[in-house]
Formats: structure tokens, C-alpha cells, sequence
């Protein structure tokens, strides 16, 4: 039995910058249009997306299928106790069999670990863009539903 590590509920929507018009990317049944590298096992439960750790306890990811170029992305997300996650944004895959990813990402993690901070993932480590202010991470809320909206537009995140 895995520990369950992310739950999304992604009434997720994605809106071009351009249209203006949302459009659902989850359809909260099953993972159509995903895949998954790696070791992580992700599952629909209730409409919500759910993570747990893989037998082997290392990284795996959920992708879309499609490629998104500029978007506005709003999920609401729920970590539980000591869970790491994230979302990549124009990921490059890595080594291991696409388990190591290259790329900005934002982190989903428990105060004190900037939560919601912007980073580039490197050989190197981490090069973050923006790391929030410790006042700013007080309004995580763990173990409840916190709400996330991420815009991209051509090079620029804004979170």
C-alpha cells in the first residue's frame, strides 16, 4: 500500500492567453490524453487526481499528451504529510528512461520549502526564478486544498 502524496483536483482549466476561451484538460473520470514515466502511481479517485509512491519510491510524472504553448492554468491541490510534487512547465525528458525531467518547474511542497516558488531544474540543482517570501508561504494551508494559478505566456511564468 503506497502513501498518498499529491491530490489534485484539477477542475483544472486551461485558457489560451489568446482565446480567452477555458478548456477542461482533466475530464476527472480516468488519465486519457496522460502519460506516465517512471515509478509513481497515479489513479483517479472521486474526480481527483491522486498520487502515491511506486514500489521503488522515486519520481515518475504525469504528462499530457499535447504540447500547450502560452496558457493560464488554475488547480486546486491537497499534499499530504511530508509530500513533495510539482509541476513542470515545457519539461525537457532527461536520462532514466523520461523518469529525469529538465525544465521549469513549481514547487508543490510543505511550508518552509518554498511552496509555489519557480525554479529551474539543472544538473547542477535548482536555479529558481522566483522564491517566495517566508510570510507569503503562512497562507499554505497543509493537508487542505490550496488554490494555484500559473500563467505562460511565451517566456514569462507569472505565478
Amino acid at each position: 500500500m503506497g502513501i498518498s502524496l499529491f491530490v489534485l483536483i484539477i477542475l483544472l482549466s486551461y485558457t489560451t492567453i489568446y482565446s480567452q476561451e477555458a478548456t477542461d484538460i482533466f475530464n476527472g473520470k480516468d488519465l486519457s490524453g496522460r502519460t506516465k514515466p517512471g515509478s509513481e502511481f497515479w489513479y483517479v479517485d472521486g474526480g481527483k487526481l491522486v498520487c502515491e509512491n511506486g514500489p521503488e519510491a522515486k519520481y515518475g510524472y504525469l504528462s499530457t499528451k499535447r504540447i500547450y504553448k502560452n496558457f493560464i492554468l488554475n488547480l486546486d491541490y491537497k499534499l499530504e504529510k511530508n509530500s513533495k510534487s510539482g509541476i513542470f512547465i515545457r519539461p525537457h525528458a532527461g536520462s532514466n528512461n523520461g523518469t529525469s525531467k529538465r525544465g521549469w518547474q513549481i514547487e508543490v511542497t510543505p511550508p518552509k520549502q518554498h511552496i509555489e516558488g519557480i525554479y529551474r531544474s539543472t544538473v547542477a540543482g535548482k536555479d529558481f526564478l522566483t522564491k517566495p517570501y517566508p510570510e507569503d508561504e503562512k497562507h499554505l494551508k497543509p493537508t487542505a486544498w490550496n488554490h494555484m494559478r500559473t500563467e505562460t505566456n511565451g517566456n514569462t511564468v507569472n505565478n
